[in-house]
């Protein structure tokens, strides 16, 4: 007595042993795989800290919750450093506005009056001595304080303008007999000057 033949249930036999050690084939590899994912998660977690991101607590990777705090942050950093260039800024400005009071506002060739305008009103109204510390000028108006500096010697006086002039094209300022002898001037007549307008609590 032969035996029946079933080819259908013997291809479907050997079809499944064959998936079947294809699946053990690569189930070894698909392991390997998954432990060095779960250790490169471990060591990214410990990177960023616990607080972000706990692979064996979450079983995932929550981008979203860690590129946010990054964001937030990144934010902080940002919005910290501006206040501090908020905070130094006026700083900056107070420096550089007094290293620009320290430059001359003009620079030329200054003489002092002859001994024949004093006791004379100036064009201010007030009487020309020759030991106060003033000075003429053809524009600053009259009150201005000018620091004046003998760019020969060094040395420097603080003059009141109270008159006009001068009316010598090549001359920048007229000092007063008193200015001239502290700018060491008397003897040599005419010096190049550099000279500075000063606030009025300078």
């Amino acid at each position: 007595m032969s035996r029946p033949c079933f080819p259908s249930l013997n291809m479907q036999l050997g079809l499944s042993a064959v998936l079947l050690g294809l699946s053990f084939s690569f189930a070894a590899p698909a392991q390997a795989q998954i432990e060095q994912i779960e250790a490169t998660a471990e060591e990214f977690a410990e990177a960023i800290g616990p607080e972000h991101f706990s692979f064996r607590e979450a079983g995932a990777i929550n981008l979203i919750d860690i590129s946010d705090s990054a964001a937030k942050s990144a934010l902080s950093e940002k919005s910290a450093a501006a206040k501090e260039s908020k905070t130094s800024l006026p700083t900056a400005k107070g420096q550089s506005a007094a290293k620009a009071c320290e430059k001359p506002h003009f620079i030329g060739w200054a003489d002092y009056y002859h001994h024949s305008f004093y006791g004379k009103r100036t064009a201010s109204g007030h009487v020309l001595h020759r030991e106060k510390l003033t000075a003429a000028h053809r524009t600053l108006p009259f009150g201005t304080r000018v620091k004046v500096t003998n760019k020969v010697n060094g040395t420097s006086c603080v003059v009141v303008i109270n008159d006009r002039g001068p009316f010598t094209p090549s001359k920048v300022i007229d000092l007063s007999h008193a200015a001239a002898s502290q700018l060491g001037m008397l003897r040599a007549g005419t010096v190049q000057v550099a000279c500075t307008i000063l606030e009025k609590s300078e």
